[in-house]
């Protein structure tokens, strides 16, 4: 028997894409960076955390890139 308590981490009110509905979305504290994600507790669509990561490194870069050629 493990003694170990599993905590859930809630994030801000998000609108998810498949529902349509803004809600907490939820990962346990625990979850893989690589392969976990944010699950949404309506529907429950999985938002891999390597996704959000990419494309906020996308967009960065982007910006970063523009400001450099001005």
């Amino acid at each position: 028997m493990s003694t170990a308590q599993q905590f859930i981490v809630y994030s801000k009110p998000t609108k998810c894409v498949k529902c349509a509905l803004t809600v907490e979305f939820t990962h346990a504290q625990d979850a893989d960076l690589k392969l976990g994600g944010w699950a949404c507790p309506n529907c429950t669509h999985v938002y891999r955390f390597t996704h959000w990561k990419i494309q906020k490194a996308g967009k960065r870069a982007l910006k970063k890139l523009g400001k450099e050629l001005n």
